[in-house]
């Protein structure tokens, strides 16, 4: 027997059947789920985004010193961080030298004038010349950090 239209208006209506899934388990797996896209997102990220720089050394001429200029990729644009260093493994020192933003500068020259002066060419429009002079002894700065390498 066929149901007529009536019998079909007349039947009560389906519930929506419910998950076998209790909540909790449901909550709890979701949580796994997003914990798991955040450590491989964490794990990931500093290597999609260039994280780790070159580093490129110019002793002074009596050995004591090094311009060490350290390059690192954020996203689109090179920064460059200029450190003087004195010694080595566990007696080395660093003080920070200045920075360059790549967006609009890089470093075309290091040298070293004398074993406490060091300079440096940028290639800023002005095509200045930055020159940097260190206590002999310490390696600190004796100069303040030129304007020019602020940049970052």
């Amino acid at each position: 027997m066929t149901p007529t239209p009536d019998d079909v208006m007349s039947a009560p209506p389906r519930r929506a059947q419910r998950s076998s899934v209790p909540p909790l388990v449901w909550i709890g797996g979701t949580c796994v789920a997003v914990a798991m896209v955040v450590f491989v997102w964490a794990v990931t990220w500093p290597w999609s985004w260039g994280a780790g720089g070159s580093e490129q050394k110019y002793p002074s001429p009596d050995g004591t010193h090094a311009l060490v200029v350290v390059s690192e990729v954020d996203m689109i644009d090179t920064y460059y961080h200029l450190e003087i260093r004195r010694g080595s493994g566990l007696t080395e020192r660093s003080w920070a030298a200045g920075c360059v933003n790549g967006d609009w500068d890089s470093i075309e020259d290091v040298r070293w004038v004398s074993p406490s002066v060091v300079e440096i060419d940028t290639s800023s429009r002005d095509g200045a010349t930055h020159r940097i002079e260190i206590d002999p002894e310490s390696g600190r700065r004796l100069t303040p950090i030129p304007e020019a390498l602020r940049s970052c």
